[in-house]
């Protein structure tokens, strides 16, 4: 049960220097390290707290900075540019696990602290904006800290029986938060499978619903293999309607700062999600009449067009959009959930029809004239008829996310600061 009492004396709270309680990189790779390949994870792979990608790595081929061992119960803090918030918690090390010397690596110390508090507390805005305060005022090339400046904190810490309690109660969001992200994972790994068998193998359920190659369906000769009887090969551009967008000029106050959503590839390069949410920036009238493509509907598929290709996501909202995107509207014949398991399936397509000198770009043009196996219309409505529920309940998911996340980070710092007390 939780008890608020903002104005409660916390007798039992001890002021410490954290060093008394943890310890910072207390493990590293040296010589005779047992493992000759390793599982890295550097400071870009973490982002919303959560590890998003790991790299399988031959130990002598891996970055120098490959050499802080991770075991279970650590917590990562990127000492460079703390304000990006790059942490985690490490419930369940591999034995090979191994991070960038970017990272503090910290573990609690045995009956003087519980590691999941810690973590909480090294977490919160207000201690997040301390280190940032303190990596900005270095004079090295980019904002960073030394890890001491961690073990040299003091803060207020409550019993161990009662850190365990409040670490229990954020890690129950945390813990839906994970189980709702690989639910995600698990629907869109379905609607892939879908897909391939519908539009690969071409085993889509025929009229008497039975796999339509395997059962004997007549297939005829295209220019990209063959294809199902009455299927052709055509252009994506006669099929789809897609957009472009600007940004307004940035030196106009006018343009910015409104309630209008906006959005960039920058959007999409810190989420591996199916659907996009929100936007950071935010436009105004006077903005949005800058851009020519308006306003886009629910529902538009963005894919970023140029450094680097291949950002995807669905908008749940109205939402503008930068020149570097390319923004497929809702289509009646080629549907938007077909078109991003198309995209996610054949970026090697799209990025080979990409050009230019700086960096790759593929542009509007281009783009439409991509050939591609156009199936039927009635094949492509039963298909959406199927992975639209898969879809929604995605989306569904990801609300469900962001709620927890919203709630989560709300009460982090008053169980930190003791105005809001968990029973032990």
């Amino acid at each position: 049960m939780i008890n608020q009492n903002i104005n409660q004396i916390l007798t039992v709270w001890k002021s410490t220097i954290l060093g008394n309680v943890i310890e910072i990189n207390k493990y590293s790779v040296d010589k005779d390290y047992p493992f000759e390949e390793i599982e890295y994870i550097d400071i870009a792979s973490v982002e919303d707290r959560e590890v998003k990608t790991k790299q399988s790595l031959k130990l002598a081929d891996s970055p120098s900075r490959a050499r802080r061992i991770v075991k279970n119960n650590n917590i990562l803090i990127s000492t460079v540019r703390p304000n990006l918030k790059h942490f985690c918690y490490i419930k369940e090390s591999t034995p090979n696990l191994v991070s960038s010397t970017g990272f503090a690596v910290i573990s609690a110390i045995p009956e003087k602290s519980d590691p999941k508090f810690i973590y909480y507390l090294l977490t919160t805005d207000e201690y997040t904006e301390y280190l940032t305060k303190i990596a900005d005022s270095h004079t090295s090339a980019y904002p960073s800290f030394n890890s001491d400046i961690i073990l040299n904190s003091e803060l207020t810490l409550p019993p161990l029986p009662e850190q365990r309690a409040i670490a229990s109660v954020l890690s129950a969001f945390d813990d839906k938060i994970e189980l709702l992200r690989e639910q995600n994972k698990t629907l869109e790994a379905i609607a892939q499978t879908l897909f391939h068998r519908w539009f690969v193998e071409f085993n889509f359920p025929d009229e008497n619903n039975q796999p339509y190659r395997d059962s004997g369906g007549k297939m005829v000769d295209s220019e990209l293999g063959e294809v199902p009887e009455r299927w052709r090969v055509g252009k994506l551009g006669d099929y789809i309607e897609i957009r472009g967008g600007t940004t307004p000029s940035t030196n106009n106050p006018d343009f910015w700062n409104g309630n209008i959503n906006w959005t960039s590839p920058k959007d999409l390069s810190n989420s591996n999600e199916v659907f996009l949410l929100s936007t950071e920036k935010k436009i105004t009238e006077e903005g949005l009449n800058q851009i020519s493509s308006g306003l886009l509907p629910k529902y538009t598929l963005l894919l970023s067009s140029r450094a680097p290709i291949g950002y995807l996501a669905i908008t749940a909202i109205e939402t503008a959009i930068n020149q570097g995107y390319i923004a497929f509207l809702p289509s009646v014949h080629l549907p938007n959930y077909f078109m991003y398991l198309w995209l996610n399936r054949n970026m090697n397509i799209v990025e080979g029809s990409a050009n230019g000198s700086t960096f790759l770009e593929i542009s509007k043009s281009s783009f439409r004239e991509i050939e591609s196996i156009i199936p039927t219309k009635d094949i492509l409505q039963k298909f959406d008829l199927i992975v639209k529920p898969i879809f929604a309940k995605i989306l569904f998911n990801l609300c469900q996310i962001q709620t927890l996340s919203q709630l989560r980070d709300a009460l982090l710092p008053k169980l930190m600061r003791g105005e809001v007390r968990v029973k032990s």
